[in-house]
């Protein structure tokens, strides 16, 4: 029989169950980046990326390797604990099976460790994907990759990873552009 010990601990293991289940969902902040991306690709009346689920678990590989590695370089040089290395940025999309042509890395201080903690969450958030986002326009290299142009018959997608350096410090940002791993099936 139930008591209301035993619910509880069915109605934890159940939430962890689905958890434990859900596929790599897009966080709040990588949303905020991607609308960021869009915003600004509108303004050179360019086709809104769509998300991609494996083109993100690439991209955030990378960033966790970068978060903890401290190191700043589209190649992951040398192994870090609890990370495969992939070396290159086609390591990364062969292993992910996915297809993207360019990539975009920063790093970006944690605004809320600095000192900033009247701010919310959402507003934390906001101002991240704009010091990212405007980190990449102000590099002409980091720009075009924003900019790529896709056509009516390919969609251009997108994934974004995000990790924290493991003192808060500051986050890695990675954003990658690709092709819809759909199309690939």
């Amino acid at each position: 029989m139930f008591n209301k010990h035993s619910i509880f601990k069915y109605s934890i293991f159940s939430i962890l169950l689905f958890f434990s289940q859900v596929s790599f969902a897009q966080n709040s902040l990588q949303k905020k980046i991607l609308d960021q991306i869009n915003n600004y690709r509108h303004g050179y009346a360019l086709n809104r990326l769509v998300w991609d689920e494996t083109i993100a678990k690439a991209s955030s590989h990378h960033a966790k390797w970068l978060s903890i590695s401290h190191v700043r370089s589209h190649e992951e040089t040398f192994d870090v604990k609890g990370i495969r290395t992939l070396e290159t940025l086609q390591d990364r999309f062969d292993y992910y099976h996915c297809e993207g042509f360019n990539e975009n890395i920063t790093w970006i201080p944690n605004i809320a460790y600095i000192g900033l903690n009247n701010l919310t969450t959402e507003e934390i958030e906001t101002e991240l994907a704009k010091n990212a986002v405007d980190t990449w326009i102000n590099s002409p290299g980091h720009r075009t990759n924003m900019l790529v142009k896709t056509n009516n018959t390919i969609i251009g997608a997108i994934g974004i990873g995000v990790a924290m350096y493991p003192d808060s410090t500051a986050y890695a940002i990675v954003m990658n552009v690709g092709f819809p791993t759909t199309l690939k099936k």
